[in-house]
């Protein structure tokens, strides 16, 4: 009995196995009258694998690959071209599956029109655009030698942004500056935090100044309104410490009202609402 059903068996696999190859090959001849060639290449070796001996899957499977290959540098040529510098490398690394040599060429092309293209936003000053691409470029050619000088030109710019900005007296600007860098590159998120942390020190200390002037004038209420917003925008205990005593003085002063509405919900912000309470 158990031979019985192996002789049926055998015939129904032989019968299966017929069957897969001619729909490899159909798959095949159609993809090629399509010209879609990587699709008829990849149906033709599936067909090989079925039957390694088959002389028209052999055949087409060596005529294939050149079709193939220049099927896929033509779309990579295009990708490069339309910008799309992803899909390029992508194509360059199928040609590569297909032939290590030729690939080298389609992949260098990439890499030097990114390069180029890299260093002409550099030269216009689309800053912006340069540092897409430069991050763009890094997650693909990690060891392009030009790198590491455009990133530092990229954050010298916008330290010089932020610079420009404090000296204006434009804090804010100065803060977002120096974010584009962090947005770009993570890696530079610390130095970035410390950097942003010194301008609002320097935010913070000209507000101060002009709380002092009014402090000077006997302007207690204004003095007090800025130390606090001094307090919260670098959260230097002397100006909060600044803002409690003219408080106190305007208390000891007689009836008053002190409207104080914090710029934010943070912490340091509630804080303050806490601290100008009677009480």
């Amino acid at each position: 009995m158990r031979l019985r059903r192996l002789a049926l068996v055998l015939p129904l696999a032989f019968a299966l196995s017929g069957c897969a190859f001619g729909a490899a090959m159909q798959r095949g001849d159609t993809a090629t009258t399509n010209q879609r060639y990587r699709a008829a290449l990849a149906a033709y070796e599936q067909a090989l694998s079925i039957d390694p001996d088959d002389a028209r899957a052999k055949r087409n499977v060596v005529q294939l690959r050149r079709y193939a290959i220049a099927e896929a540098e033509l779309l990579g040529w295009q990708a490069i071209r339309d910008g799309d510098y992803e899909a390029a490398l992508e194509q360059g690394r199928y040609v590569r599956s297909l032939d290590r040599a030729r690939a080298t060429t389609l992949v260098g092309l990439v890499e030097r029109t990114m390069a180029r293209r890299l260093e002409q936003h550099l030269h216009a000053g689309d800053m912006a655009a340069a540092y897409a691409l430069a991050v763009r470029t890094q997650r693909m050619f990690a060891n392009l030698a030009s790198l590491p000088s455009a990133f530092t030109r990229l954050r010298q710019h916008y330290h010089r942004r932020a610079a420009a900005a404090v000296a204006a007296g434009k804090y804010p600007d100065a803060i977002a500056e120096l974010a584009v860098i962090a947005r770009y590159e993570p890696t530079q998120s610390g130095d970035v935090r410390r950097r942003q942390d010194e301008v609002r020190k320097t935010w913070a200390q000209a507000i101060a100044k002009r709380a002092a002037e009014h402090d000077k004038l006997g302007h207690h209420a204004a003095a007090a309104a800025l130390y606090g917003r001094a307090f919260e925008i670098a959260g230097m205990q002397t100006h909060v410490e600044a803002m409690r005593g003219h408080v106190r003085l305007l208390r000891r002063q007689g009836s008053f009202l002190i409207a104080f509405q914090p710029s934010d919900t943070s912490a340091r912000s509630q804080r303050l609402v806490a601290l100008v309470k009677p009480g």
